[in-house]
């Protein structure tokens, strides 16, 4: 029987907003890759962007 539920991930923007806004190293540097691959994709999807991020 298939699972009917639900994901909800937030946006890339917001999601760059909230890695800014703790101040974390390790953070920060996730802003400036976010920030690339949301620059350069024409795919904006959150999975998308974080299978760039992560591998």
């Amino acid at each position: 029987m298939p699972d009917n539920t639900s994901i909800y991930f937030i946006s890339i923007s917001d999601l760059i907003v909230n890695k800014m806004l703790t101040g974390r190293t390790k953070d920060k540097l996730d802003v400036e890759e976010l920030q690339k691959i949301n620059m350069h994709s024409k795919d904006k999807s959150i999975l998308t962007i974080l299978k760039k991020l992560f591998g």
